[in-house]
């Protein structure tokens, strides 16, 4: 009983959120991930994903990008990751490349019974001779439900980006949502994200639904 009053705050606190954000009137984009991953051997796996984004209340495809990543599980708490991702995003009529090296570090554990984690990033971008570094810092938490057919999980997460050649924190993402496996292999993800970006010292804000399908063989 009282994992299920625990279990309807979190769900009731990440809804909370997404009405008050969502009733604001901004901009709706649609985000949609594909994930495929194998494991190589009981600590070392690889994941390839690409992305695709619409803004414009989801009618205009304006980004996409396809990663490559090895997760190499050095203990039970921390997983290391390094990462390449192609990007191209959309200006006027021309698409415009980012190279992307990455490394992440993924600390895992619980907190008061809510499974958690801390991803650090490093990003290397590179964009017409132009290099810059970022670093990101995603922090989520996971409440795992009594539906076990469907392994539901729902989340609360937020993501903070810090931009090295200006020296301050530019972007913010706010997440909430519900993991869900599908078959042992196959697991999807529904959410709600809130992007904060800062230019000209003022915060604009859009909103996004997103979906995620992982396949893992």
């Amino acid at each position: 009983m009282k994992k299920m009053v625990n279990l309807k705050r979190f769900l009731v606190l990440g809804l909370s959120i997404s009405v008050a954000f969502a009733a604001s009137g901004e901009d709706w984009e649609y985000w949609s991930h594909f994930e495929s991953g194998r494991k190589i051997t009981d600590q070392i796996s690889y994941r390839i994903a690409p992305e695709f984004r619409f803004k414009n209340n989801a009618r205009d495809h304006y980004y996409r990008h396809f990663e490559i990543m090895l997760d190499m599980k050095v203990t039970n708490w921390l997983t290391l990751s390094p990462s390449y991702r192609h990007v191209q995003t959309l200006a006027g009529i021309q698409w415009i490349t980012e190279k992307r090296p990455q490394f992440d570090a993924t600390f895992k554990g619980k907190v008061i019974g809510v499974d958690g984690s801390d991803r650090s990033r490093l990003e290397y971008r590179l964009r017409d001779d132009n290099a810059t570094y970022r670093y990101r810092n995603k922090l989520t938490f996971k409440k795992t439900t009594g539906l076990t057919a469907l392994r539901i999980q729902p989340f609360l997460a937020n993501e903070l980006f810090y931009v090295f050649d200006v020296d301050k924190l530019n972007k913010n993402r706010f997440y909430t949502g519900m993991d869900f496996a599908l078959t042992t292999t196959v697991k999807g993800s529904i959410q709600y994200l809130r992007e904060s970006t800062l230019k000209n010292d003022e915060w604009n804000h859009f909103n996004v639904f997103g979906t995620v399908l992982k396949f893992n063989f």
